[in-house]
């Protein structure tokens, strides 16, 4: 076995484990310093500080919590009926399992994909512990999972790591479940999928309302029945839940809705969204009243008199059968992952003079070569811009090559000028082009920008795929919309663009006039002129099709050739 702080392999039966495929930061091993959690890593930074946002329950009284939920039976027709509903069927080799706890979701994986490798993580090592022991008496589990100590707020695991991700009723319980689910996709392959279990609003938010009417009723009839009690901790738990600010003190922190996941599906490339009820429709108040005296006090119905339930009945013969069906309590989440290959990332994005804002700089670096667009305006006012190709050197971009003015009339020869930007920061650069000398900050704090770890393969210059393009565009990602240029002999509109699905944007095209010259003094653009609809499509062919202002579509390829006559938009 090998131990220490930066270890990352690791002996686990006759497979040897190496976590850097699944993680993108080194483990430990917590078993060197406490020899309870033998085989329970965790990531070196934060390996020694307390949990956040995590009560006694999950820690010190783990034993008690396994005891009162452990219900792998319960979780294994869950997670089959889940996998049921995907088409094509998943068949996965590497499972990443978040909030395994004591292995209610991790045993049932196991179980079913026999060829597989499961990563379990939980925040409580306890937990993990627990879960270590019982697969250590399963001799067909051996060699065939991890168990790793993680924050799932603050995980870091590699992009593609995975074909299969379950989290079994772990996103009500954690601080940031919006920043989990995009976890999820990047850290899953094309095509792969991720399943949750969750609480939803509507269905308790329907129960609440039932069980103060009971209540109410109790407290007119002097009725104190044992299952009273229950009724008032949960009409007590929802009221906190509505408590924003107390979340970090509760252990059951949200309840979700459908809107959340679709628009969770949206913002990111999963491609297929399936939201279904997992328990009785039919009566869904009675169902789940009965779960909460079991799982909260170890109750019978019989704790609750005859006519609380029949109060309960009343409620639940006010909706359709159809309300009853979405009012769901708790529900199966599949989200699948668009099976488009992403394109190789480049670096890319807008800069600005903050003194002269009227000048628009897209800068894109594809490993050692480099483009820089210029979107400014003629003495007359029109827009024009200029490109630039160039190569790197010693962390800036120098190029003697020609700069193309694509405004010039059809058949004008192109000027040439001499391009040097020296990047003097992470967010500050100076551009000398033209014989003057600016200096550019980033157009969109927090953007990807020139900042490798956050480029996107969306983003970068494009150039019609024809043997005399007409159009170019530079677009720079930001996650949930793109901000893009179209580049034409007519001069440029810009757009920022929403995203409506997988690697889909739409957006409007609008036009500046009357703005900065490249060289001159400095002059404001104009009010824009709305020019038509912007969409962005991008393709598991690696190409992108683009929606111009006249409402034809294009479609375009990267934009890599350098200095290639072919490579440039004809009028040049």
């Amino acid at each position: 076995m090998v131990h220490g702080a930066s270890c990352a392999l690791w002996q686990s039966g006759c497979v040897t484990l190496d976590y850097t495929r699944w993680f993108a930061e080194p483990m430990r091993h917590l078993g060197d310093d406490d020899p309870a959690l033998r085989q329970i890593f965790a990531p070196v930074e934060g390996a020694d500080s307390l949990p956040i946002g995590v009560t006694a329950q999950f820690l010190d009284h783990a034993p008690d919590y396994h005891a009162r939920y452990a219900n792998v039976a319960h979780f294994r027709v869950l997670i089959d009926d889940a996998l049921a509903t995907l088409d094509p069927p998943l068949a996965p080799r590497t499972i990443l399992d978040i909030g395994s706890g004591s292995g209610n979701s991790v045993i049932p994986l196991l179980e079913r994909f026999r060829d597989a490798f499961v990563v379990a993580t939980d925040i409580s090592a306890p937990l993990l512990a627990i879960l270590r022991d019982e697969l250590a008496a399963r001799p067909d589990c051996t060699g065939r999972y991890a168990l790793v100590r993680l924050d799932a707020d603050h995980a870091r695991y590699r992009a593609g790591a995975f074909d299969l991700i379950v989290g079994a009723a772990i996103l009500h319980h954690v601080l940031d479940p919006d920043h989990i689910v995009d976890d999820c996709e990047a850290a899953l392959r094309p095509g792969g999928a991720a399943i949750f279990f969750e609480p939803f609003e509507l269905g308790h938010a329907l129960l609440h309302l039932a069980y103060r009417d009971i209540l109410a009723e109790a407290t007119r009839r002097d009725d104190r029945a044992p299952g009273f009690a229950m009724l008032r901790q949960l009409a007590e738990d929802y009221a906190a839940r509505a408590a924003v600010d107390a979340v970090d003190a509760l252990d059951d922190k949200w309840m979700f809705t459908r809107g959340f996941f679709e628009q969770a599906a949206k913002r990111r490339a999963w491609s297929e969204c399936r939201i279904y009820a997992t328990h009785d429709t039919e009566a869904p108040l009675t169902h789940q009243t009965r779960v909460n005296l079991r799982l909260g006090m170890g109750l019978e119905p019989s704790t609750l008199p005859d006519w609380a339930w029949l109060r309960l009945g009343e409620h639940e013969r006010a909706l359709s059968s159809g309300a009853r069906r979405e009012a769901m309590f708790e529900g199966a989440v599949v989200l699948r992952r668009s099976s488009v290959e992403r394109l190789t990332p480049v670096c890319a994005g807008w800069w600005f003079d903050r003194q002269a804002p009227g000048q628009g700089y897209f800068v894109e670096k594809d490993g050692d070569n480099g483009r820089i667009v210029c979107c400014v305006y003629d003495v007359d006012g029109r827009p024009v811009w200029h490109a630039g190709l160039a190569s790197a050197l010693r962390g800036a971009m120098m190029s003697t090559t020609t700069a193309f003015a694509l405004s010039d009339p059809p058949g004008a020869e192109a000027r040439g000028h001499e391009l040097a930007l020296d990047f003097v920061g992470e967010d500050t650069a100076l551009l000398r082009w033209t014989g003057m000398e600016r200096r550019l900050a980033l157009q969109h704090p927090g953007s990807p920008g020139w900042a490798a770890s956050s480029a996107s393969a969306l983003g970068g210059c494009w150039i019609e795929d024809d043997d005399r393009p007409a159009i170019a565009t530079a677009i720079e990602y930001l996650d949930h919309h793109v901000f893009a240029a179209l580049l034409t002999s007519d001069g440029w509109c810009i757009a920022s663009a929403t995203r409506r699905g997988p690697d889909h944007y739409a957006g409007e095209w609008l036009r500046f006039t009357g703005g900065q010259t490249i060289d001159g003094p400095y002059r404001a653009p104009g009010p824009p002129e709305r020019l038509g609809d912007a969409r962005l499509w991008w393709t598991a062919s690696g190409r992108l099709l683009i929606e111009t202002p006249d409402a034809h579509q294009h479609v375009m390829r990267r934009w890599t050739t350098p200095a290639a006559s072919s490579n440039h938009p004809k009028n040049v």
